[in-house]
């Protein structure tokens, strides 16, 4: 497959950067976080939902929730 010059270019720079044996373990890097961006967008939009529907906690509390359980694992 003949990739377009500027996806050549970025597929290029990273095999540059020693890290990839081959073009398809860069594509399939890029897939991969690609795949996570997706699920990420998807928790972020599903949270909105359920903060909207009532079913969320503030932000100050969320991160209070988050500080007493870091804690809890130090």
């Amino acid at each position: 497959y003949a990739f377009p010059p500027d996806i050549r270019a970025l597929i290029d720079q990273n095999m540059a950067t020693g890290i990839y044996a081959s073009e398809e373990d860069v594509l399939q890097a890029a897939l991969h976080v690609l795949s996570d961006y997706h699920a990420t967008i998807a928790d972020i939009r599903q949270g909105m939902i359920d903060y909207e529907q009532g079913r969320g906690e503030p932000l100050s509390q969320a991160m209070a929730d988050i500080r007493q359980q870091l804690g809890a694992k130090l």
